[in-house]
C-alpha cells in the first residue's frame, strides 16, 4: 500500500500559554526578577539593540508563534526559577490560570471563533465537561499543527468518569486518500503534568464549573535522570534504583499499553523500553510528587488521565465569562496584567534624546556625538519635522532646495550623504533608521521615543 508523508518541520505553537505565563509572573513576582528570568530566554529573531522590548512585546501577542523547542526550554526553567524565589509551582500555576484567564487556555474570541461547530452541543449537554475533553484535539490543531493532543478513551463507573488523553509529536500519513496522524519521534521532554495536564484540568472553570477533580500521569517522555538530576539513579536490565532503593521495573512500552488496555497500534508508536515507577517519589525542594506510581518514564508519548464526577450540572450563565471576555465587558486579572505589562515596556523602552548644536552644526543622541555639518543638518530637518508633526516620509528635493543644508545646488552630493547617514544610524542608533522609499524618497523609521531639542 502506497504511503505519502508530509515533509516534517519544526512544530510551532501559538503564544497563548507563554502570554499567560508571562502575565502571571508580572502580577506575582518582582519586576526585576521577571526580567532576569526572560533574559535567559531571548528570541532568536530579535532586532539588535532591542532584544528585551521585542521579547516582551512578542510574549504579549498570543497570535505570534514560537517553536516547540523554545516553549519547552522556557517551561523547563520555570520551576527552578520559582523554587529559588520560594514560590510553590503548583499554587502559582493554579492561581495564574484561574485568576487571569478563568481557565481559558486561549483567548475568548478564539474560543468562540474556533468553537462555532460545537457551541450548540455545549448548550444541549447538562454536563459539558466530557465534551470539553472531546474537542481538545480540534483546538490543538488550530494552536499547534503537528501536535496530537486527543481524548483516547472515556468510561464511566459509579459516580465517576475516567478519561485518558494523549500528547504526541505527529506526522500526517496519506492512506487511501485519508490523512492519519502517526508517531514521528519522541515528544521534546517537558513536564506534561504541570504544563498540559494541570492547564486542561482548569478549563471547566471558564464555564463556571469545577475543574476536573483528579489528574494522574500515565506516561512521561522524560527520563528519570532528567527529573531527578541530583539523585543517584541506576537502571539495570529490568530494575530502576534511586539512591540504592528499588523504585521501578523496565518493560516494553507495548506491554505497558496492554496492562492499561490502551490500543495505540494505529499510531505506529514504537515499543521502546520504558521505566514503570512502582512508588511515588516526593521532592522536598519542589514540595510535590515528581515521579508517580504507575507512570512509565522514557516513553515515546505523554499519557494522562482525569477522574472526575458525573452529573455536574452547568449553571445557566455558563458562557458568561467567555462572552464577557470576548466583548471586553469584564474586569479580571488581564486588566491588571495589561497595566503591569505596559509599565514594564515603558521602563525598558529605548529613548533617544536628540540635541542639535547650532554653533557646532553637530547632532548627538543620548549624549554621544553622531555627525556634523551637512549630514547633521539633514538629520536636524528630519527630527524637527518628526517631532512637530510626525512626518516620516521625505523627498530628496526637500533637502536639495534647503540652502542651509546644500551650499552648492549644482553639486549637492546628497545621495552620497544619505547613504552615509543610513550606515551611520545603523551603527549608532538602530532604533532610528533611514531607508529608501521609492524614486527620490527616503523613509525615516523611528521605533523608540524621541526627545528633540536645539541648543
Amino acid at each position: 500500500m502506497r504511503r505519502k508523508t508530509k515533509k516534517d518541520s519544526t512544530i510551532v505553537i501559538r503564544n497563548d500559554i507563554l502570554k499567560l505565563l508571562y502575565a502571571g509572573m508580572i502580577l506575582e513576582i518582582p519586576e526585576a526578577d521577571v526580567r532576569a528570568f526572560w533574559a535567559r530566554h531571548p528570541l532568536p529573531d530579535a532586532p539588535s539593540g532591542k532584544e528585551e522590548i521585542h521579547l516582551f512585546t512578542t510574549l504579549w501577542q498570543e497570535r505570534k508563534y514560537s517553536s516547540i523547542d523554545y516553549l519547552v526550554d522556557v517551561f523547563g526553567d520555570v520551576e527552578p526559577f520559582l523554587v529559588s524565589h520560594g514560590i510553590d509551582t503548583v499554587a502559582f500555576i493554579k492561581k495564574t490560570f484561574q485568576r487571569i484567564s478563568r481557565g481559558m487556555l486561549i483567548s475568548a474570541k478564539s474560543i468562540l471563533r474556533w468553537g462555532k461547530p460545537f457551541l450548540s452541543y455545549f448548550y444541549m449537554e447538562k454536563d459539558p465537561r466530557p465534551l470539553i475533553l472531546s474537542v481538545i484535539e480540534y483546538f490543538t490543531d488550530q494552536l499547534a499543527p503537528g501536535v496530537v493532543h486527543k481524548l483516547l478513551k472515556q468510561k464511566s463507573e459509579g459516580i465517576w468518569h475516567s478519561a485518558t488523553l494523549m500528547v504526541m509529536y505527529s506526522q500526517a500519513v496519506e492512506q487511501l486518500r485519508l490523512y492519519k496522524k502517526v508517531y514521528i519521534k519522541d515528544f521534546p521532554p517537558y513536564d506534561c503534568e504541570l504544563w498540559t495536564g494541570m492547564l486542561v484540568q482548569s478549563t471547566p472553570y471558564c464555564m463556571n464549573m469545577p475543574p476536573f477533580e483528579e489528574l494522574h500521569m500515565l506516561s512521561d517522555c522524560r527520563t528519570v535522570e532528567q527529573i531527578l538530576p541530583n539523585e543517584n539513579i541506576a537502571v539495570t536490565k529490568d530494575t530502576l534504583y534511586i539512591n540504592d532503593e528499588k523504585y521501578g521495573e523496565v518493560i516494553p512500552f507495548g506491554t505497558f499499553c496492554e496492562r492499561n488496555n490502551l490500543k495505540l497500534r494505529k499510531y505506529k508508536i514504537p515499543s521502546k523500553r520504558v521505566i514503570l515507577v512502582t512508588g511515588d517519589y516526593y521532592c522536598p525542594e519542589r514540595k510535590r510528587v515528581v515521579l508517580h506510581a504507575g507512570c512509565a518514564y522514557s516513553a515515546p508519548i505523554y499519557l494522562y488521565n482525569f477522574r472526575y464526577r458525573k452529573g455536574v450540572i452547568k449553571p445557566d450563565d455558563f458562557m458568561a465569562n467567555i462572552i464577557d471576555e470576548a466583548i471586553g465587558d469584564t474586569v479580571n486579572g488581564w486588566a491588571d496584567a495589561q497595566k503591569s505589562h505596559e509599565a514594564l515596556l515603558e521602563k525598558i523602552a529605548f529613548k533617544a534624546d536628540v540635541v542639535y548644536f547650532k554653533d557646532e552644526e553637530s547632532i548627538s543622541i543620548n549624549g554621544e556625538h553622531v555627525t556634523k555639518f551637512a549630514q547633521a543638518k539633514i538629520l536636524r530637518k528630519m527630527f524637527d519635522a518628526y517631532s512637530k508633526n510626525g512626518q516620516t516620509l521625505f523627498e530628496l528635493r526637500e533637502f536639495k532646495r534647503d540652502e542651509n543644508i546644500i551650499y552648492d545646488p549644482l553639486n549637492p552630493n546628497l545621495n552620497i550623504r544619505i547613504k552615509r547617514l543610513m550606515k551611520l544610524m545603523e551603527d549608532s542608533c538602530p532604533a532610528i533608521s533611514i531607508t529608501r522609499a521609492g524614486r527620490g524618497k527616503i523613509q525615516f523609521n523611528v521605533t523608540c521615543k524621541v526627545s528633540y531639542s536645539e541648543q
